[in-house]
């Protein structure tokens, strides 16, 4: 018998995580795990932005939602990171649980 192994591989930079995450909100409606996962995604990075250090902090646009940060974030010239990888982690996780 043979054994089947599956696995997910995160943290592909290669593509505009902005157009991405854009183009999975002009979709009207998302699944409840989804909705429940970009909610709590949005609470916990609101959380992390408010422990970083006033100079870092202020890199970060503020917002109330990922879509929000998303739009914001991605009209401003200063980029972070970090925040580069949060978003693609969010929007490759939101893309599989949807």
């Amino acid at each position: 018998m043979t054994e089947r192994l599956n696995f997910l591989l995160l943290g592909d930079q290669s593509f505009c995580v902005h157009e991405v995450l854009a183009d999975f909100f002009r979709r009207e409606s998302h699944g409840v795990l989804t909705r429940s996962f970009l909610d709590r995604a949005s609470s916990v990075l609101q959380n992390e932005v408010d422990r970083l250090p006033r100079v870092e902090r202020g890199k970060i646009p503020v917002f109330a939602d990922i879509q929000q940060l998303n739009q914001r974030y991605h009209e401003q010239t200063q980029k972070t990171p970090a925040l580069d990888s949060a978003l693609l982690c969010i929007a490759q996780l939101a893309l599989y649980i949807e």
